[in-house]
């Protein structure tokens, strides 16, 4: 038990005739309020958000504008793009996409040219895996097919 959890959640004397009662019942009474904070606070949050875009809503059509846009910029969340990398064998990141694609090429070049023991097998070439995904043709399901999925 933290010292947080000491100083807010006062301990209860447990009742002799509850000897079932022990920390796992106590830890997961702890989760189920904790669950029961946690969607509070999100509800809480979602009103809270629906209210101010009321409030800008009526400042836009008051035709507030100044204080419209000043409110729109307060609030406007700011989209952050991850670029995708990977590291090289030496440990270095890459992150121009053509290297990526050319270091997973490499990677699963190396991962098919090896059996369970670790021993490389022999060579594979782009030709070869190519022919043969063109060479298998998928059919579409059957009808009957589609209904014993769905059953």
């Amino acid at each position: 038990m933290t010292e947080a959890e000491k100083k807010t959640i006062p301990q209860r004397q447990q009742n002799q005739k509850v000897k079932w009662f022990d920390e796992e019942c106590r830890i997961e009474m702890i989760e189920r309020q904790r669950r029961k904070t946690k969607k509070l606070c999100r509800t809480k949050k979602r009103k809270y958000i629906e209210n101010r875009i009321k409030q800008i809503e009526q400042k836009f059509q008051s035709k507030v504008l100044t204080n419209f846009y000043q409110e729109v910029k307060k609030n406007k969340t700011e989209v952050r793009h991850s670029t995708p990398s990977i590291k090289d064998r030496e440990g270095n990141m890459i992150t121009n996409e053509i290297n990526i694609l050319d270091g997973w090429r490499v990677y699963f070049r190396e991962m098919l040219q090896r059996d369970d023991s670790g021993e490389a097998q022999e060579e594979y070439s782009d030709q070869v895996i190519c022919r043969n995904l063109t060479e298998e043709e998928i059919q579409p399901p059957t009808l009957e097919e589609v209904l014993e999925i769905i059953k």
